[in-house]
């Protein structure tokens, strides 16, 4: 069974934009994937401008993307206004995780944002 979540990446205009991931997202797997290979803006915008993923690896290029890897179409799940929209629309993800300027990768449980730590 999958554990799902979202990545997202919070804009200096106060926007976010992010994708659905499928497998794994437990904060030991993703999460630490995150934190040690995407730690970075540069390469969390790299990330979700993919679009929508089923596996994520250390590497982006060893990622299964549905649109690169699996034919579908490009997908980017949403965007949201404000980080207030962001953390009231969660539709039953198991883990969510937001690139942010001033904390890095934080995880957002039940509309609480979580600083995550190496």
């Amino acid at each position: 069974m999958a554990t799902r979540g979202t990545i997202s990446v919070e804009f200096a205009d106060g926007t976010i934009r992010g994708i659905y991931s499928h497998w794994d997202n437990y904060i030991d797997h993703n999460g630490k994937r995150l934190m040690e290979s995407y730690a970075n803006r540069e390469m969390a915008e790299k990330l979700i401008n993919c679009g929508d993923i089923s596996s994520l690896s250390s590497d982006i290029e060893d990622c299964v993307f549905y649109h690169r890897d699996l034919g579908e179409a490009l997908s980017v799940s949403y965007t949201y206004g404000s980080i207030d929209e962001y953390l009231l629309s969660h539709e039953g993800e198991d883990y969510d995780y937001l690139w942010t300027e001033s904390d890095g990768w934080v995880v957002v449980d039940n509309g609480k944002v979580i600083k995550m730590t190496k």
